[in-house]
């Protein structure tokens, strides 16, 4: 833009005074123009006056401008990431202010121009400002954000120190665990070929032997160096190895992970022994077999008292069935000549009693008398033969009540007594009514018996849940029994106390026995000598024929 001749301008709108020649003030004010012209130069003064304080302080304003440029030049240093933009917007500023200062030199001429340029000044310094602030702004951002760098940076290295710290730790586990595994397992193998007692083998997949024990080479009679390489299939007898028996042991140990059986074994010599026999597949991590271990013992022992024991099971049972059938036999048989006894008895007393001296009379009355026990012996017997022969019918029996019966039954026995009951509620349990009753006439009968002697009897009545079966208890403050003699409390015929004392055969307890042991029970007593005794049974809670 060209220079404007300020003096031009001047001449053009406002011409000097001294050039207007007045003569006086009259004359002046006989001019108006002359007054106007008068007043426009004073107005254009004012105007220069102040368009002169304007430039001045734009001067100013930009100088300050200036001076913000340089201090954010610096911290456009102090800001690596920002240092760029801002040295490219400080370009801008000084070109603006360039521009600013071009604009306000034709503002002086340019009133407009001058206006509108100053408001878009104006709207540059605030957009400015605001770029400023914004950029305060991120570079307050990227402080933080480098502080929290260097924050995660240190995490980071704590974090590496501590992998390596348990690294560290976890090589010295590994180390220690190896050595501990390595120690094991030689104690492992100490152990296996230091046992006697057991045969203990590992086979390859295959059955070969692998290891053989002291326990080994005792039972089957091969040393090491004999047997090691060799197929196991050796031990077994000729019949087992023709239908394939030690390759279909390996197949089950293999498929259900282990096999077991009592058997036949055959030792070196051809000898053989009835062994005991587990084998337990081995596996990896990943299921695949890796052979077998095999356990043997030799049972021989056992099995033949094993043996023994059955074959003594089996005579006894027959021979309890025999002394049953002879029992019932026996007590039908007497039944016969006891009654014609017990007729001729009465016909005697019809035809002589009142005749008789005394000494007759006393030994027909004990004729009586035997005539009775052997009726009663007779019935206990076949009650006793009868129970053996019972086949067990099941069902609920309430306790309670079947107690309450028994007891109103046995009230002939306690006439004039003085018998304090106690008993406790009962449980309904699984068992053969009939059987069950008679346990109770028994047991009650003899508390209400051995306890005559007590002015006042205490018989009480019990029952507890303990593993899956009740425990019921009978017990009485009687005459008791010395402890030293309570095995021969349930034997048939057996007695602790003098017929003079107390009457009774010596069945009932050792039916009481079988009734019991038939429903898969135990019984067991415990006394004192003028204390009472206690009779305690089991009965299981669910009744299982087998």
């Amino acid at each position: 833009m060209g220079k404007i001749n300020k003096q031009k301008v001047k001449s053009a709108y406002n011409p000097p005074i001294s050039k207007i020649k007045l003569k006086s003030v009259d004359e002046v004010t006989k001019f108006p123009e002359n007054e106007k012209f008068v007043q426009i130069g004073k107005e254009l003064a004012i105007e220069k006056e102040e368009k002169k304080e304007r430039a001045a302080e734009l001067i100013i304003a930009n100088k300050e401008l200036i001076f913000q440029n340089r201090e954010k030049e610096k911290r456009a240093d102090e800001l690596f990431l920002a240092n760029k933009e801002l040295a490219f917007q400080s370009e801008e500023k000084e070109k603006r202010a360039a521009e600013l200062i071009i604009a306000n030199k034709e503002l002086l001429f340019q009133n407009s121009e001058k206006e509108k340029r100053a408001s878009e000044l104006i709207i540059a310094n605030k957009e400015l400002i605001f770029q400023n602030r914004e950029k305060e702004k991120r570079a307050d951002e990227l402080i933080i954000a480098n502080k929290e760098l260097a924050f995660q940076n240190e995490e980071k290295e704590k974090r590496a120190e501590e992998f390596k710290q348990l690294n560290e730790e976890l090589e010295e586990r590994v180390k220690e665990r190896t050595e501990a595994l390595q120690k094991s397992e030689e104690q492992f193998r100490l152990m296996v070929e230091s046992v006697q007692d057991y045969a203990i083998i590992m086979l390859d997949s295959e059955g070969y032997v692998r290891n053989w024990n002291i326990g080994a080479e005792r039972f089957k009679g091969y040393k090491a160096d004999e047997i090691i390489g060799q197929h196991f299939k050796k031990f077994y007898t000729d019949e087992d190895i023709q239908i394939g028996i030690p390759a279909l042991e390996l197949e089950e140990a293999a498929s259900k992970g282990r096999f077991e059986n009592e058997t036949w074994r055959v030792r070196k010599d051809g000898s053989r022994f009835w062994a005991s026999v587990i084998i337990t597949a081995l596996n990896d991590t990943n299921g695949k077999l890796l052979g077998f271990s095999k356990i043997t013992k030799d049972i021989t022992e056992s099995k033949l008292a094993v043996d023994a024991i059955q074959l003594l099971n089996t005579q006894l049972e027959v021979s309890n069935k025999e002394l049953e059938a002879f029992s019932y036999s026996i007590s039908h048989d007497l039944r016969a000549p006891l009654r014609h006894i017990d007729g001729f008895i009465e016909l005697l007393k019809k035809k002589i009693f009142e005749t008789a001296d005394d000494s007759v009379k006393r030994y027909l009355d004990i004729i009586t008398q035997a005539s009775k026990k052997l009726s009663c012996l007779i019935d206990e017997l076949l009650t006793y033969s009868r129970t053996g022969r019972t086949k067990i019918i099941p069902k609920e029996v309430d306790l309670n009540e079947l107690v309450k019966e028994v007891i109103t039954e046995l009230k002939p026995q306690m006439e004039n007594r003085k018998i304090n009951w106690q008993i406790d509620q009962l449980p309904k349990i699984q068992a053969d009514y009939n059987l069950m009753k008679l346990v109770y006439q028994n047991l009650i009968g003899n508390a209400i018996k051995f306890s005559m002697h007590k002015e006042e009897a205490v018989i009480s009545l019990g029952s507890k849940e303990e593993e899956k079966r009740y425990v019921l208890t009978v017990k009485d403050n009687g005459a008791g029994f010395d402890m030293a003699f309570s095995q021969r409390l349930f034997g048939v015929f057996q007695r602790l106390h003098r017929q003079d004392e107390f009457e009774g055969i010596g069945i009932g307890l050792a039916n009481v026995r079988r009734i019991v042991h038939m429903h898969r029970g135990e019984i067991c007593a415990e006394g004192k000598v003028n204390e009472g005794a206690e009779f305690s049974f089991t009965i299981p809670i669910v009744f299982n024929k087998g």
